[in-house]
């Protein structure tokens, strides 16, 4: 077996003490025990887990205990409700709560030391992290990727930490009745357009907190559709975040070029072109440049992963939510979260993590998916929700399901030549229909069939 070996230095990280501050949580429980409202500020910062004395941890879970049935931390109720629960004398005893209280009589500022204790816990998390994660990477037989994998998961945890309160409902209320003024004086329609005009008339654009599965069957442009409206909402100013699972950086780039300049792409390939063509080239790449487009180019990547880059990538760029949109190509390429899970609990895991994100960054995503093979035994090969009963948690979690059908691939003879069908099939906020796109296949692009005009 490989073995490794570490010098003083590095033994001495990996074995460094934690960081706590035992004086701050005693200010903060003593604080909390003379000045028992101030638990509605403090609540909002720290956990129970955040205290590194065992003792301290059970007395916070005492007080927040009591403030959620709406009693005050006295001194005299945390004793009763620890003797309730037998763990008074586990904390040392009423001495211990007096001890807290007398010596917090003088202290003031309980949240600066409740970020104290926050930060101190943060800084522990991250060193568990690592040396968790050394404790792996010393074994030759670990898997590599998968340490740095759940590395990235844990710290993005720590990083986007916070203690999300309960909220009245009118708060809440008062606040999108904000979102909506400010749309309405701006003029400007809420959500990401996607720039196919009567899909933003009937849908109103990408929301916010939104997760959409643009599902089809093979050949029918997936890719080519979510590649155009990315493009489009780009152009709005929108920030994007692609995830390519599928296709090489070059095919790509291929595809994308071929569509913006109308060169085809097997003319691309071969890259023999005229002196005009590789000007409109130049162009465009300089146009495309200037957009806020970040593509991913990982493959094998869990879902999980991606949820971590996604919020990293946010961070670093300082992204606003309201104008973001993150792309996904496409789900059956993500990989498991364990090597032991079947193909319906792997997606069923992803969808789930993917509601988590959208929920928790308060981005719309876009997902593609491939659709049930059943589909193609049918006379009617429209896409309809039941072709997603394989995974059908898909379309539990799903804001919306978006279909996509060309009805000339099936029937070469159809009257809709190079027309496509956009088929809302759900929509949780709003109605669902049909809209019609025309499809340039020697392009691999879509466009509006219907000019733009009047109000979403």
């Amino acid at each position: 077996m490989e073995h490794l070996a570490f010098d003083d230095h590095e033994l001495a990280v990996a074995q460094s003490p934690e960081p706590f501050s035992i004086e701050a949580e005693e200010i903060v429980l003593g604080g909390l025990l003379n000045d028992p409202q101030a638990l509605e500020r403090v609540i909002e910062i720290l956990a129970s887990e955040h205290f590194y004395v065992a003792s301290h941890r059970t007395i916070y879970a005492a007080m927040r205990a009591l403030y959620a049935q709406s009693k005050p931390c006295a001194i005299v109720l945390v004793m009763e409700h620890l003797l309730a629960q037998g763990r008074l004398e586990e904390v040392g005893g009423s001495r211990t709560l007096r001890r807290l209280s007398d010596m917090a009589l003088n202290t003031i500022n309980i949240d600066k030391h409740a970020e104290l204790i926050r930060h101190k816990w943060k800084r522990r998390r991250v060193l568990e992290v690592f040396r968790e994660g050394f404790r792996q990477a010393v074994n030759p037989t670990c898997d590599l990727d998968e340490v740095l994998s759940d590395c990235a998961t844990a710290l993005s945890q720590v990083s986007a930490v916070g203690i999300e309160s309960e909220r009245p409902i009118g708060d809440l209320l008062l606040e999108y009745f904000d979102h909506l003024e400010q749309a309405s004086l701006s003029g400007q329609v809420p959500g990401v357009q996607t720039g196919f005009y009567d899909l933003d008339r009937l849908m109103g654009g990408l929301q916010q907190d939104s997760l959409t599965y643009v599902c089809a069957a093979p050949a029918m442009g997936k890719t080519s559709w979510i590649l155009n409206l990315m493009l489009q909402a780009a152009r709005q100013g929108v920030r994007c975040l692609f995830f390519s699972l599928e296709m090489g950086r070059n095919s790509l780039m291929q595809r994308i070029l071929g569509s913006e300049t109308e060169i085809e792409s097997h003319r691309l390939a071969k890259a023999k072109l005229s002196a005009t063509e590789w000007a409109k080239i130049t162009r465009v790449i300089s146009e495309l440049s200037a957009l806020g487009i970040d593509i991913s180019l990982a493959q094998g990547l869990k879902a999980s992963e991606i949820a971590t880059r996604t919020k990293l990538w946010m961070r670093k760029n300082n992204v606003d939510p309201a104008k973001c949109l993150v792309c996904l190509d496409h789900m059956t390429l993500v990989r498991p979260e364990s090597p032991r899970d079947d193909t319906r609990i792997s997606v069923g895991k992803a969808s789930g993590i993917f509601r988590e994100l959208k929920n928790e960054m308060h981005i719309p995503m876009v997902v593609l998916s491939q659709l049930n093979r059943e589909i193609q035994k049918r006379a009617n090969k429209r896409p309809t929700l039941v072709d997603m009963q394989e995974t059908a948690r898909l379309e539990q979690d799903a804001d919306m399901v978006i279909g996509l059908y060309r009805d000339e691939y099936y029937n070469p003879d159809s009257s809709e030549r190079g027309i496509a069908e956009a088929i809302v099939l759900k929509y949780r906020n709003g109605p669902t229909g049909t809209v019609k796109l025309l499809f340039e296949d020697r392009f691999a692009r879509f466009l509006n069939l219907a000019q733009s005009g009047g109000g979403v």
